[in-house]
């Protein structure tokens, strides 16, 4: 289960040098069956009004709280973050698309931000 909190400019270069990450998705997660649930090669995407999608970077070295580190093992919620390089401007977004690794389940969550990214 994935609950967006908000969605927010972020400057990625602070954490590596090399990191290009400049807006993120604040999400609570939790685990709803199973031992345990690892989001490691899970895929994000961020839909904006304008129908471009943007893929997550899984390359965000050293960003806090980075959901690809993240492994569930009880129910409750956890704050996570996912990370993402899109153009400078002003963009609104209205999907977030989730797949899990090695599954056919999607998941779409209907959204309404506007961020501007400088």
């Amino acid at each position: 289960e994935i609950k967006v909190i908000s969605i927010e400019p972020f400057d990625a270069r602070p954490y590596n040098t090399f990191n290009d990450e400049n807006l993120r998705i604040h999400v609570q997660v939790r685990k709803i069956k199973g031992d345990e649930y690892d989001f490691t090669g899970n895929e994000w995407t961020l839909v904006s009004s304008a129908g471009v999608g943007f893929e997550y970077s899984i390359f965000c070295t050293d960003c806090p709280n980075a959901v690809d580190n993240l492994v569930l093992y009880g129910n409750g919620w956890v704050e996570t973050y996912v990370y993402f390089e899109i153009p400078v401007g002003q963009h609104t977004f209205t999907e977030l698309r989730y797949e899990p690794s090695f599954s056919s389940n999607k998941g779409k969550m209907f959204l309404n931000f506007t961020v501007t990214v400088r």
